[in-house]
């Protein structure tokens, strides 16, 4: 990782005075470009030869590393925010960040673990009652 240590410091400016991000929010998304280098080091080559493909086989790599939608949202727009750097500082000639989709996270999207009968009486009730409304 000492070898990436110039770039991750350019990286810190520019979240800093760039971006203007706060040091906790900014240490979070330095983090994620770290993690990022060092999964990707030996995926991803060179400067030249680096390819969408490259990079998105080593974000497929650190999203399965993610355990919850939320963090995996996380660390696609910390990348994101790394890759969108290296264009700007002239690291990259494209902007990689644009090759690969957002992840979706939809906050109360998970049914709780146990449905109370009476809870699911009530919903079987209602989708009977509006069936019969709209029955003529």
């Amino acid at each position: 990782m000492i070898r990436f240590a110039p770039l991750l410091a350019s990286f810190s400016n520019y979240l800093r005075r760039v971006r203007g991000l706060e040091p906790k929010t900014r240490e979070g998304v330095l983090l994620g470009g770290r993690r990022f280098l060092d999964g990707s080091a030996i995926t991803i080559p060179a400067k030249t030869s680096r390819r969408a493909e490259h990079v998105l086989a080593a974000i497929e790599h650190r999203l399965s590393l993610s355990a919850t939608s939320a963090t995996r949202t996380a660390s696609i727009s910390h990348i994101r925010t790394f890759l969108r750097f290296l264009c700007w500082a002239g690291h990259d000639e494209q902007d990689l960040a644009r090759v690969f989709p957002r992840t979706p996270h939809w906050r109360l999207a998970h049914l709780p673990p146990r449905l109370a009968w009476d809870d699911v009486r009530r919903a079987i009730d209602a989708i009977v009652n509006r069936r019969a409304k709209l029955t003529p």
